[in-house]
Protein backbone atom coordinates (compact mmCIF):
# COMPACT_ATOMS: atom_id res chain seq x y z
CA UNK A 1 0.00 0.00 0.00
CA UNK A 2 1.38 3.31 -0.98
CA UNK A 3 2.49 5.64 1.74
CA UNK A 4 1.50 9.37 1.91
CA UNK A 5 3.56 12.59 3.33
CA UNK A 6 2.72 11.60 6.86
CA UNK A 7 3.23 8.10 6.99
CA UNK A 8 6.47 8.32 5.00
CA UNK A 9 7.77 11.21 7.78
CA UNK A 10 6.40 8.39 11.13
CA UNK A 11 8.21 6.10 9.15
CA UNK A 12 11.47 8.17 9.07
CA UNK A 13 10.84 9.23 12.61
CA UNK A 14 10.99 5.77 13.69
CA UNK A 15 14.56 5.53 12.54
CA UNK A 16 15.42 8.88 14.27
CA UNK A 17 15.08 11.24 10.84
CA UNK A 18 13.00 14.23 11.36
CA UNK A 19 11.68 15.32 7.87
CA UNK A 20 9.84 18.63 7.31
CA UNK A 21 6.60 17.31 5.98
CA UNK A 22 5.87 19.92 3.34
CA UNK A 23 8.83 18.83 1.97
CA UNK A 24 8.57 15.30 1.02
CA UNK A 25 8.05 14.05 -2.59
CA UNK A 26 6.50 10.93 -3.91
CA UNK A 27 8.26 9.12 -6.63
CA UNK A 28 5.63 6.39 -7.59
CA UNK A 29 7.80 4.31 -10.61
CA UNK A 30 9.16 1.94 -8.55
CA UNK A 31 7.66 -1.57 -8.98
CA UNK A 32 9.07 -3.18 -5.76
CA UNK A 33 9.39 0.17 -3.98
CA UNK A 34 8.25 3.71 -3.40
CA UNK A 35 10.72 6.90 -3.49
CA UNK A 36 10.38 9.55 -1.58
CA UNK A 37 12.30 12.64 -1.21
CA UNK A 38 12.82 15.20 1.99
CA UNK A 39 14.58 17.41 3.47
CA UNK A 40 15.24 16.43 7.52
CA UNK A 41 15.03 19.68 9.84
CA UNK A 42 18.63 20.54 10.02
CA UNK A 43 18.61 20.82 6.18
CA UNK A 44 20.28 17.71 4.83
CA UNK A 45 18.12 15.70 1.84
CA UNK A 46 17.40 12.63 2.40
CA UNK A 47 15.90 10.07 -0.59
CA UNK A 48 14.51 7.30 1.27
CA UNK A 49 13.23 3.48 -0.33
CA UNK A 50 9.67 2.24 1.03
CA UNK A 51 8.94 -1.43 0.07
CA UNK A 52 5.11 -1.63 -0.84
CA UNK A 53 5.04 -5.08 0.28
CA UNK A 54 5.43 -5.29 3.99
CA UNK A 55 6.40 -9.20 3.93
CA UNK A 56 7.13 -11.79 1.65
CA UNK A 57 4.92 -13.82 -0.59
CA UNK A 58 4.55 -17.36 0.90
CA UNK A 59 6.81 -20.13 -0.43
CA UNK A 60 5.46 -22.60 -2.78
CA UNK A 61 4.49 -25.80 -1.63
CA UNK A 62 7.52 -28.45 -1.90
CA UNK A 63 6.94 -31.58 -3.09
CA UNK A 64 7.86 -34.34 -1.65
CA UNK A 65 10.33 -36.74 -3.98
CA UNK A 66 9.01 -40.50 -3.70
Amino acid sequence: MPADRSTIREYALDHGLDLVAESIMINELGLDFQLAIGEAVDGRSWVLRIPRARTSPPAPPSRGVS
